[in-house]
């Protein structure tokens, strides 16, 4: 299928009220839909769909009548022996479609237009949508499918999850599945350290913070000069150079200054009284930290919060 084609389905049971061949049908019907859907193909007894569908002992005439709601909207659904079938194609149905393509988790983080449209085929939960009649159980391998998808793109950097445009959709849709919070937004953090930015961004936690970590100053300016910046809040330690009184950490503070006046900037250091004081007054910046031995970094995490508060704007 072409990746940014969107397939014609014949069941949609992922957009909210359940369509099949383009027409809505009611709860009852819908709900039966829904079972003989996952899988179609499958023999389902008529006993069975009848108690899924009523409390009581279901009349064999009310089955059928469902049954035969199913089939004026010009879809085959096969009789034999007392079980009813779906004879229609997997693909067919949103549902199974999204099962299918997602098999492959590799084969989408190379594909992020297929992604994008297997995202935007969900406009509501059918867990939730169905809850009255069918039980959660017969979702489990929508659910698996899911869930392997929202690991995916959780694990996944900003860079890619930007080229989503249905990403926002589908975190709505889902949201009360475990994880999905991981798919929100994430702000982009500039580390510069040369010793503690991975400690730095252990202790902050990468659900809500995509880190570059700089670990010097030559590097720091490598990447400014190849333009390859991007970033909602810095923070940088003082020292760059492990065992000297070197502070070029300051140069790049000033540095950020000049080029992204706009962007709040953190600063960690060992040495903050005396001298140090005049100079960290005229770096502007949004808050200062003390380096405690071992790195301790208490409140940190509330302070860089209170930095990128806001919507993430790309």
């Amino acid at each position: 299928m072409a990746a940014h084609v969107t397939p014609d389905f014949t069941v949609r049971l992922l957009a909210g009220p359940v369509v099949v061949n383009g027409t809505r049908v009611t709860r009852r019907t819908a709900a039966a839909t829904a079972y003989l859907a996952g899988p179609p193909g499958r023999q389902r007894h008529a006993t069975m769909l009848g108690r899924v569908l009523w409390d009581n002992e279901p009349n064999p005439n009310s089955v059928q009548k469902v049954v035969g709601d199913i089939r004026k909207r010009g879809v085959t659904v096969l009789e034999s022996g007392g079980f009813y079938t779906l004879d229609l194609a997997p693909e067919r149905v949103d549902s199974e479609c999204f099962i299918q393509q997602t098999e492959d988790l590799s084969a989408l983080m190379e594909d992020p237009e297929r992604l994008d449209m297997l995202l935007g085929l969900w406009r509501s939960d059918p867990v939730l949508v169905h809850a009255d009649y069918l039980a959660a159980d017969l979702w489990q391998r929508l659910d698996d499918a899911r869930d392997r998808v929202i690991a995916m793109i959780a694990d996944a950097d900003s860079d890619f999850r930007d080229r989503l445009r249905n990403l926002g959709e589908f975190r709505q849709a889902c949201h009360g599945r475990p994880k999905v919070g991981r798919l929100k937004p994430r702000k982009r953090l500039l580390i510069v350290d040369d010793l503690d930015a991975d400690t730095i961004a252990s202790y902050l936690g990468s659900d809500d913070y995509e880190f570059q970590k700089v670990r010097s100053g030559r590097r720091f300016y490598e990447l400014a000069d190849a333009g390859d910046l991007r970033f909602d809040g810095a923070i940088v330690d003082r020292c760059l150079a492990e065992g000297t009184g070197d502070q070029t950490g300051y140069d790049v503070l000033k540095y950020l200054r000049a080029q992204y006046p706009v962007i709040p900037r953190i600063l960690i250091s060992a040495q903050l009284g005396g001298p140090q004081c005049e100079l960290i007054r005229e770096l502007d910046l949004f808050e200062v930290f003390g380096k405690l031995v071992g790195c301790g970094l208490s409140g940190l995490d509330a302070a860089v919060k209170r930095m990128v508060q806001g919507p993430v704007k790309r």
